[in-house]
């Protein structure tokens, strides 16, 4: 099932896979593709809502953004304004992602708000905790307040994530680069994080049943799962900047390599054998 447009206002755009054309008009009551951008003009509102947990997500324009990509709640903005509805459809142990350029947000409960602009991300938590993931070449230029002092550090498990309520990050690249170099750059980081992440899956179970498995077997499955999930946000920011780029044997490359980094993250430890 497709997320589902409960409010739209404005000029919203169903683009197609090259951006070519105005595309067709996104309307309320209609089913958002999940595959695809949508094009929000000066002033467009959308309210879209995840079919399975129900949660809904803002999103303002002008902008250029993709709700529920892969049917999940992940909320992908290259360009606009992205707000969350604290309240709507959070569910134990559910959360929402937020991917832009220069970092990953998630939150499973919180009022968070997110603004991408060409020259710098600003994200809000101005009520709840949200965490933050800067790709290896941002960096944060605030807070611009100060964070309440009972935040505290994020859980060892958390990090490189950081801790994020009642304030406002800003955050911007570490230097010039063009388009293509910044791609480059994050579909590397994706590469080396889904291969250790598969790495580590295959430590987790014995390759024989009564061999005695990994002796670290705790610390394996967290740093698993904690490489498991920074392997998904920055693969997730390398589809978007790559995605940006115009069409090229570069961009194609990158995007197959992609799809396998992906599959390499995503995929858990092979079933033991018996002996």
């Amino acid at each position: 099932m497709d997320c589902r447009a409960v409010g739209a206002t404005g000029d919203i755009r169903v683009l197609s896979e090259d951006d070519a054309g105005p595309g067709q008009t996104l309307t309320t009551d209609a089913e958002i593709p999940t595959d695809v951008w949508l094009s929000l003009g000066r002033g467009a509102r959308l309210v879209a809502k995840d079919p399975r947990t129900t949660r809904e997500t803002i999103f303002a324009g002008p902008a250029h953004v993709r709700p529920c990509v892969g049917h999940r709640e992940d909320s992908w903005i290259s360009a606009g304004v992205f707000e969350s509805t604290p309240g709507a459809g959070e569910t134990p142990g559910s959360e929402e992602w937020v991917v832009t350029p220069l970092a990953v947000v998630r939150y499973a409960s919180a009022k968070v708000r997110v603004t991408v602009r060409p020259d710098a991300t600003i994200v809000t938590v101005p009520g709840g905790v949200a965490f933050v993931r800067l790709q290896d070449d941002a960096r944060l230029s605030g807070p611009l307040n100060t964070p309440l002092a009972d935040a505290g550090p994020p859980p060892k498990s958390q990090e490189p994530w950081q801790r994020v309520s009642e304030t406002t990050l800003e955050i911007r690249p570490l230097g010039r680069r063009s388009a293509m170099e910044a791609a480059r750059s994050a579909v590397d980081e994706c590469a080396t994080l889904a291969q250790r992440a598969q790495a580590l899956a295959q430590l987790i179970l014995p390759h024989e049943i009564g061999d005695g498995g990994n002796p670290n077997l705790k610390d394996t499955i967290v740093a698993q799962v904690t490489t498991r999930r920074l392997a998904r946000a920055a693969c997730a920011v390398a589809k978007l900047r790559t995605r940006a780029l115009p069409p090229s044997q570069d961009r194609s490359t990158w995007e197959a390599s992609l799809g396998q980094d992906e599959t390499q993250w995503s995929a858990l430890a092979a079933p033991p054998t018996a002996r």
